[in-house]
């Protein structure tokens, strides 16, 4: 080791430097989203929909754009034999999930 070099003070500036890279583009609370095409959007919504336990014969989503630029809500329009309860329960989630990492593109 060399003499006068802190151990600390160089992993500290390492993890700094990790931190930084790993955060690119986030500041001060800003959310990255990534954009989606309307298609796109509603294929991931069901075919995470589809993954709930009962909800795997959900027929299908509908996306509604909503004031906010890029905003989206979710709402399930042919639910099969699926319990219409747990479905909706269901899109609920996802609909929360994917709005904290999509978008909609113009």
């Amino acid at each position: 080791m060399l003499r006068g070099t802190n151990p600390a003070a160089s992993i500290e500036a390492s993890v700094t430097a990790l931190l930084e890279t790993q955060h690119a583009g986030v500041l001060h609370g800003e959310i990255q989203h990534t954009g989606l095409s309307y298609g796109a959007l509603r294929k991931e919504c069901l075919e995470t929909v589809r993954q709930w336990p009962g909800c795997e014969i959900v027929g299908g989503v509908q996306i509604i754009r909503d004031n906010t630029p890029g905003g989206f809500s979710v709402r399930g329009t042919l639910y099969g034999k699926a319990n219409k309860k747990i479905a909706d329960r269901a899109i609920t989630c996802v609909q929360r999930e994917k709005r904290r990492h999509f978008h909609l593109n113009d």
